[in-house]
């Protein structure tokens, strides 16, 4: 699938950690929603945060809204499925 140029993968991301869950990583849970007001979700052994700001790498290039690094972004960001 083409970029539609949306920002999903740049707007409050998340990154899902495939990781055994267990009483620590419940405990990371609550720690990251309770102290720090990030959004997790635990699904079989994945751990999905989401991330509440947007990428600083997002900026208007030729008067439209896209990744700046674009060519070189990071696995995450070239993984990213978008669902729009």
């Amino acid at each position: 699938m083409s970029c539609k140029r949306c920002g999903k993968c740049c707007k409050n991301p998340t990154i899902n950690l495939d990781v055994p869950i267990d009483q620590d990583t419940q405990e990371l849970s609550r720690w990251l929603q309770g102290h720090h007001c990030i959004p997790v979700k635990m699904d079989g052994n994945i751990l999905g945060m989401m991330i509440p700001s947007i990428c600083e790498h997002f900026k208007e290039i030729d008067g439209v809204k896209a990744c700046a690094i674009y060519e070189t972004r990071p696995k995450i960001c070239r993984e990213f499925s978008c669902q729009q």
